[in-house]
């Protein structure tokens, strides 16, 4: 709360700042009109002085316009509209003739118009949006073109998801992107009177560590993000509750604010024939470590979703994650009235749509370029390619609802793109891997700085999931086999990966890392955060 109250404090005053600046320079531009008019000077003088006042909000409008990219939009339009309020209303009210009133009427009108559209540019909105974001909270959702409509496909989730009509397809820079299904009515955010507000989070760097499921997301590496001013999740995945809840008390014991992933259930389905084909295709590989895998008995389990719920019901923490599906609505409630903000990783306009149907606070908007497993919420569909910069911005026209940006965030210039084009955070994983405080195996740090690695690709050889690994012979030979199927396939190769791993044996483990991958440096972790947001 402390962090909360400073930073209003900061943005408040720089607020104000910015209309003294604008102020005095507007006092220059009519101490000008009038010592001009009053000597008899021709009417282009007059708009002479309007340039003039225009000049004069430049310094003030850039000022919120870097305010905008860390301040949050419905807080950065509220208080400095009210502000210009304010300003207009004082001098409106002690005018002392209907000329003057009408005069300063008009003048405030034309005032907080130009600055409205001066803070829209600021904050990447559309001016309409701007105005319905002010007024509002929300920006209105476009609905589609006439002739356009189509039915978008059922997405199987894990909360039952409508079919959605319509759909939009946008052009950026003389290329077509991809087709974004539109509700065709008004997005339904009961749930919500407002986006959640981030700054209870109290967080200062705009660079957040992500949850790395299988080891290394570890307490050290979210208590270093914490100390570096961010915040680090702790991966649930693959975790007993047990032992989830060790790591929560370790971590809450030290102060930090964090976040906790969970994987949703979204059980990619395959049939007994192909996962008995995989697994013997996989045997000899299992021979050299004398394992036997087995052809008959799929593990089809949930990660113990509902016990490890009920343990962030109980000792709730400040950010809960979903990946790989969405929760229903009624738990998102539950956590909220827990006193949790809860947030949904997606990959596409559409799935930000079901995901802020559900009563999500944030979105966590992750690029193809991630490392690791993608949260797509359907796995049996391709990767759709698309820059960070780009889905960020179409999820952002989508639905009005924070976003955090993840995938192939490696460098300062990364970070600065994300943040420019809307995202509230970068998240970022790959490059955490080689630090002090990562948990990542030993032959795992050593491939991403090993020049015989000179590629990444998204395979399902793994796990039954699409997940981007570096290059080996594992994704070379088995990628062409592996069906479908997760976690079936995850529990199949989990101990062949693991006696692969013991032995150091590069070509058999996944090495899940981003494109970004060669940016991850042998240092403290804190050092890595501080550095990607070295250019915002």
């Amino acid at each position: 709360m402390t962090f909360g109250l400073r930073r209003a404090r900061r943005w408040f005053t720089a607020l104000l700042t910015s209309y003294l600046l604008e102020g005095i320079g507007y006092i220059i531009a009519g101490t000008f009109l009038v010592a001009a008019l009053q000597q008899g000077a021709p009417g282009w003088i007059g708009s002479g002085a309007w340039i003039v006042v225009g000049l004069a909000a430049l310094p003030s409008c850039a000022l919120r316009m870097r305010l905008a990219r860390r301040m949050s939009r419905p807080a950065l339009l509220t208080i400095s509209l009210s502000l210009q309020a304010v300003g207009i209303a004082l001098p409106a009210l002690s005018a002392g003739s209907v000329p003057a009133l009408a005069a300063a009427v008009l003048f405030g009108a034309t005032f907080m118009g130009v600055s409205t559209m001066s803070l829209a540019i600021g904050t990447h909105l559309r001016i309409p949006r701007a105005i319905a974001l002010l007024t509002t909270g929300y920006r209105p959702d476009p609905r589609p073109p006439a002739g356009r409509t189509a039915a978008a496909a059922r997405l199987p989730l894990c909360a039952p998801a409508r079919r959605r009509p319509g759909a939009r397809r946008r052009l950026r820079r003389g290329r077509l992107l991809h087709t974004v299904p539109q509700p065709p009515h008004p997005l339904n955010l009961e749930n919500h009177a407002m986006p959640g507000d981030l700054t209870i989070l109290g967080t200062d760097l705009p660079v957040w560590a992500a949850p790395m499921a299988g080891g290394p997301s570890t307490p050290a590496l979210v208590q270093a993000a914490a100390q570096a001013g961010g915040l680090g999740f702790l991966a649930g995945g693959y975790k007993t509750t047990a032992d989830l809840a060790a790591q929560i008390a370790q971590v809450r014991a030290s102060g930090a604010v964090f976040g906790v992933n969970l994987f949703a259930p979204n059980p990619v389905p395959v049939t007994q024939d192909a996962f008995r084909a995989y697994a013997h295709a996989l045997q000899p590989e299992a021979d050299r470590y004398g394992l036997t895998l087995p052809t008959e008995t799929l593990t089809e389990d949930d990660d113990a979703w509902a016990d490890k719920l009920n343990l962030l019901l109980k000792a709730p923490v400040p950010l809960v994650s979903f990946t790989f599906g969405l929760s229903r609505p009624d738990t998102v409630r539950a956590l909220q009235d827990a006193g949790s903000l809860v947030a949904q990783t997606v990959t596409t306009p559409s799935e930000a749509l079901a995901a802020a149907e559900t009563g999500a606070d944030l979105l966590i908007v992750q690029a193809p370029a991630a490392g690791g497993h993608s949260a797509t919420l359907v796995p049996d569909r391709p990767l759709t390619s698309i820059e960070l910069s780009d889905l960020i911005s179409d999820v952002r026209h989508t639905v009005p609802l924070p976003v955090i940006a993840a995938g192939g965030i490696a460098t300062p210039a990364d970070t600065t793109s994300a943040l420019r084009a809307g995202a509230y955070a970068a998240m970022v994983g790959t490059v955490l891997l080689r630090t002090h405080e990562s948990g990542a195996s030993a032959p795992h740090k050593t491939a991403l700085a090993d020049p015989a690695f000179t590629d990444t690709t998204v395979t399902r050889a793994f796990t039954g999931r699409p997940a981007r690994a570096l290059r080996n012979r594992f994704t070379d030979t088995y990628e062409p086999l592996a069906p479908l199927g997760y976690p079936a396939l995850h529990h199949l190769t989990s101990p062949l990966r693991k006696a692969a791993t013991a032995a150091h044996d590069a070509d058999l483990i996944h090495l899940w890392a981003g494109t970004g991958y060669r940016q991850a440096r042998e240092e403290p972790a804190a050092r890595t955060l501080t550095r990607l947001a070295a250019q915002r």
